[in-house]
């Protein structure tokens, strides 16, 4: 099963007052009628999707714009994140390779960088 990126929001607190205004990110899950019957099973009353009926998993992290979806021993599914884990550890253990493994990470999730803004000035002929 696979989720894909849907949107970032606010959380209203709806369900929990502590999570007011807390970042939220949100997938469309897609997989085989059996596998998202199970999701829905898993999520019982917190089980929620769009006016298409497209099963939405939210999440507080943002594992990029796809992921797989795998469900975990107590029932449960969570983003498959192992490869952001193995690099987080590898970082940790070797911190000069920490830029390297960033980039390759960022660029596995799809995120662009932030355009570099140049200040250019000027500068006064002194000669004059």
């Amino acid at each position: 099963m696979r989720i894909t990126f849907r949107q970032s929001y606010r959380s209203s607190g709806k369900n929990n007052p502590a999570t007011t205004g807390k970042l939220r990110f949100a997938y469309n899950v897609i997989g085989t009628a059996e596998e998202l019957k199970q999701y829905k099973q898993s999520r019982g009353d917190f089980y929620i999707e769009d006016e298409q009926g497209t099963p939405i998993h939210t999440s507080l992290q943002y594992v990029g714009r796809s992921a797989n979806l795998i469900q975990i021993r107590d029932g449960r599914f969570i983003a498959d994140t192992s490869a952001i884990d193995q690099a987080s550890s590898l970082a940790e253990q070797h911190p000069f390779l920490a830029g390297e493994l960033a980039k390759s990470i960022v660029s596995q999730l799809g995120i662009a960088p932030a355009p570099v803004a140049v200040r250019t000035t000027e500068t006064a002929d002194l000669n004059k």
